[in-house]
Formats: C-alpha cells, structure tokens, sequence
C-alpha cells in the first residue's frame, strides 16, 4: 500500500490520467502524502499498547526501612544491571518504580533473579585493545548499584555488567562486595594481565575439598567463578542459593517463508533522457528460509535474522519513446540479514517489527532495449546492490506469522555508465515455523 500511495505521489501518468489542473493535482497530491503520512502513524501507535501487555512476574522487594513487600515485578532480563524496575502491588495496580534511592534490594521468583543494592569499587579500566592502560593497579571509583546475585551462600559471588566490561565481586564473612581483580594492561610492547582474582580467591576460599590446581586454571569468566563458589559452599556444609536462570535450549528458529511481491521498477539515462523508461509493476513470487537468533537477554525479545530469499520480476514495456520496446529479466537471490524485536500480546502471540540490511545476488537477469527491426541496441549489466528493508507483522503459536515488508530502492544499473535504475517493492510473506 505504501508503494502505491508512493507511486500515486510521483507519477506523471497521474497528472495526464486526472486531466486537471496544476492547482488540483497539487492539493491532491497533498491529501496523498496525508494518507501516506496516517498510514505510517496507524502502524507506530499500537506498540506502546502492545507493549504494556507484558506480564509482570512474583517478585519482592525490601525497601529502604527494611520492610519487604510482595509484589509483581516485570521482568526484562536484564543484560546489564538495571538502575530501576517496574512493579505493581496487584495486576491491576499502578505501575510504580523502584530505584536506587527508595530499595535494597529485589527479586523474581519464578525467573531466579535477585539484585542488591551495593556501593562497590568499579575498575574504570577498559578491556578494549585499543584502550589498554599501561598501568597494573585497577583505576577504582565507588558508584551505587543494584549489583547482580550469582551464588549465594557463606561465601556469595555478584556480577556487574557495563557496556562491554564484566566486573565480578564477592562476600565472605566481614568482608562485603569485594571485587575481583582482573586486568589487561599494556607494558614493554606487549599485552599482560593482572589477575589478583586468583589469589584472593585462593586465600578466601581455600578449603579440604578444593585442590590447588583449582585456583591456579580458573578464568575470569561466569561459569568458572560460579563453580569455585558452589564448591567452596558445599565443601563448608553452608546453605546455598542459584540465581543463574535456566538457558533455553530453542536459541535458534528455522522457517519456511514463501510470498509475494509487488515490484516496480525504472530505468533512466543521465545523457538521453527519451531512453529512460517506467516498466509496469508486477507481482512476483518468492520463497526464503528464514534464521531466526534468539539473543538471551530482555525475555528474548530480539532476535538476529538471516533470510536468504529466491525472487524474481519480470516485465517489458512497448511505449519507450522513438518506438523502440524494452524488458527486463531479473532473478536473484537476496541475503537480508537485520534485527527483529517482539511485542508479547501472551506467551504464544506476538506483534514483531524488523529492520534488514539486503544484498542481492543476481543471475540470468537482463534488461533489454529493441528496435524497430527488434534488434539489440542497449544491453545493459545488472549488478548486485544493497538497500534497507522493514517489516512488521503478526506470530500466533509460535508457529505461523504474516509479514508486511516494505524494500527500499535500490540501483541494479550501478555499473552501467549514464544509466540509474530504481527497484523497490511491499512483500506480503508468510511463515511456517520448521524447528
């Protein structure tokens, strides 16, 4: 619909079609860009509401007074250590914050996730290459946070996650929120590494069941760090607690995704403007195999995509100016890759918007220009491109979905001297969910 509304905007066929004045097709051609204008509108307004049907989860809180208050908590995954959440006292309750000022700390039941609030020393040193400090002491600065609880025991391991950095901390006995040293430096042409971590945790928890070697191979990493502090827990017969989540194993989604395209497509020559030509849209056939990426983190709701997709489009027009009758032939193969985001109406339905970046692959594709003794005169090369796609559309049962996509224009005459072409189309896709 957008590509016909664009067509209706830049047609001067429509101009001859309408026979009227210049004035008349000026207002009409505004009412156009209005309705252009409310369709794009119409489609942006209903993600807030879609938004705000995500569910909120059994959670606590403890306040600043040291009251704790049950509540429902919605729960984004966090990928990074939140500085405020959302909470409600009933389903339908208001929505209220808690921040740093007004909390201690809060927790989700179901989802295993519990944050505390800490005034910690954060090592302002990048890990980046390009960035590495020559000095080996941590550069600290104190900030408050809602630190991340990993294990929670006698011995209890947190995790602070800032753009690219992973900081880790631990408690034992007097000591709160101590961080764990580790740190790329830059020295003498070469690039080494501070990992105190190794020994301090040596020190805290050395016990009968954990061997020296134990300290000596673990890496600055989650999963490591986790396993030393369970073992030293168990080992020490204290109580202990989990809060990593369990990963889902379905990251990684297949579907079939058939369709159809309306395709429009225009030639122009920067030197003889009567060779340029408009041919007619059409509608085509196409059929992807979608990969979807699910990324672990804000209740999955973004995804990677990679789609390769077979169409083609084929039209010829016999009005080119001086008689002379043109077509084209254009098959290929488009390789889209991009991001999708997911607006949960429940947990099998979902509204979902997509932003690709395409590269075409073109094969057996030709765009002709003919005499009047229907020989040959342009033979013109069509090359691969790249353009930008969105779409939106519809996901019920976690299985079937229906797209709107819109291609933007791209010039397959690229390499072709005096020439530009524009090829642009609104897909209408379908989608089966394989695995």
């Amino acid at each position: 619909m957008l590509l016909v509304l664009h067509d209706m905007l830049y047609s001067k066929k429509n101009y001859q079609y309408l026979n009227v004045n210049k004035f008349t097709f000026k207002k009409f051609k505004l009412c156009t860009v209005h309705a252009y204008c409310l369709l794009v509108l119409m489609s942006v307004i209903p993600l807030n509401n879609l938004y705000a049907q995500i569910d909120f989860e059994a959670g606590y809180f403890i306040d600043r007074n040291g009251a704790r208050v049950n509540c429902l908590i919605r729960n984004l995954e966090w990928k990074y250590n939140p500085p405020e959440f959302k909470y409600k006292a009933t389903s339908d309750g208001e929505t209220l914050t808690g921040t740093l000022e007004t909390i201690q700390e809060f927790g989700i039941f179901s989802a295993r996730i519990k944050y505390v609030k800490a005034s910690i020393k954060v090592d302002q040193s990048s890990g980046d290459m390009a960035y590495l400090s020559a000095s080996r002491t941590p550069d600290f600065k104190i900030e408050t946070i809602f630190l991340k609880v990993l294990v929670e025991g006698k011995a209890s391991l947190y995790e602070y996650s800032f753009g690219n950095e992973l900081r880790f901390y631990y408690s034992l006995d007097t000591k709160l929120f101590e961080p764990l040293i580790y740190k790329k430096f830059y020295s003498g042409g070469h690039v080494l590494e501070n990992d105190s971590y190794k020994q301090q945790l040596y020190n805290a928890l050395s016990c009968s069941g954990i061997s020296q070697g134990k300290f000596e191979n673990i890496q600055y990493r989650k999963k490591d760090l986790e396993n030393i502090f369970i073992q030293y827990n168990k080992c020490v017969q204290s109580s202990l607690l989990l809060y990593t989540p369990t990963q889902k194993k379905d990251w990684l989604h297949f579907s079939v995704r058939p369709g159809l395209s309306y395709q429009s497509f225009k030639v122009n020559n920067s030197v003889n403007v009567n060779k340029s030509t408009s041919f007619s849209s059409q509608v085509g056939f196409r059929l992807g195999l979608e990969m979807e990426f699910v990324l672990p983190y804000n209740k999955n709701k973004w995804r990677i995509l990679f789609e390769p997709t077979f169409r083609k489009y084929k039209a010829d027009d016999n009005e080119v100016n001086f008689n002379r009758v043109a077509d084209v032939k254009y098959n290929s193969i488009e390789m889209p890759v991009g991001l999708r985001h997911l607006f949960y109406i429940n947990t099998t339905n979902t509204f979902f918007v997509n932003a690709l970046f395409a590269y075409d692959l073109p094969f057996n594709s030709t765009i002709n220009f003919y005499d009047a003794s229907n020989n040959v005169v342009d033979d013109l090369e069509i090359a691969g491109r790249t353009n930008f796609m969105v779409g939106a559309g519809y996901n019920w049962a976690n299985k079937f979905s229906v797209e709107l996509r819109y291609s933007a224009p791209r010039n397959i005459l690229g390499n072709v001297v005096y020439w530009r072409s524009t090829h642009q189309g609104i897909s209408v896709l379908a989608g089966y969910r394989l695995f």
